[in-house]
């Protein structure tokens, strides 16, 4: 009766450890390949910043560690990043020069042990405005690019006072079509207008005109 009780309880505990070391190998273990966009070349330099989840509720991150607590890991040569030892990944933040950021999250019990980030080139749009219609004294110029363009695009807004004819610059996307939202206001919501796409190419600078 000893021997068996001996016997079931080693088991047990080998069972234990094993279930322990897979789990470290799968939770604590992720590769990231960082691309750009469209291109799909590997960005080599990148610098991948983990967080990791100290507590949940209900499967939602209800506090994480600081930026940077965890350090930074940069790509290599083909673009690819490896944490180590980061238990309960909540999110990672994805930088490189001349290129839109990413954020990244991972829902719980759901760390994926490799996952591919892109990011987009910052390219440049030279918007010519010109000054055709009266409007009301006060009234702003909006011009604001969609975020809508591709998955974690970001926005950049502006707004002028009545500028006559000239030349302002924003960040656009590269590899896609950029667009253009604008509207003026004298105080009220905006009624945007959507400018023509442009297609980009990388870093390039596409031009759009602007008639209000």
């Amino acid at each position: 009766m000893r021997t068996s009780n001996l016997i079931t309880a080693i088991v047990v505990a080998l069972f234990i450890v094993a279930c322990k070391k897979e789990r470290k190998k799968e939770d604590g273990i992720s590769t990231f390949t960082v691309v750009e966009a469209i291109t799909k070349t590997p960005l080599t330099g990148a610098s991948v910043i983990p967080r990791a989840c100290l507590s949940r509720d209900n499967g939602w991150c209800g506090q994480e560690t600081p930026i940077g607590a965890i350090g930074t890991v940069t790509t290599n040569s083909e673009g690819v990043a490896t944490l180590s030892g980061v238990e309960d990944l909540n999110k990672v933040k994805v930088t490189k020069e001349k290129y839109w950021e990413s954020h990244r999250y991972f829902p719980a019990a759901d760390q994926p042990p490799s996952t591919t980030i892109e990011l987009y080139p910052i390219a440049t749009l030279e918007i010519h405005l010109v000054k055709q219609n009266s409007h009301p004294n006060g009234a702003k110029l909006i011009v604001t690019s969609p975020f809508e363009l591709c998955e974690n695009c970001s926005s950049e807004q502006f707004i002028f006072d009545q500028l006559k004819d000239t030349t302002i610059y924003m960040r656009g996307h590269g590899n896609i079509k950029n667009n253009v939202l604008w509207g003026v206001t004298a105080g009220g919501p905006a009624l945007l207008a959507e400018s023509p796409s442009v297609m980009v190419n990388r870093f390039d600078t596409a031009q759009i005109e602007i008639r209000y």
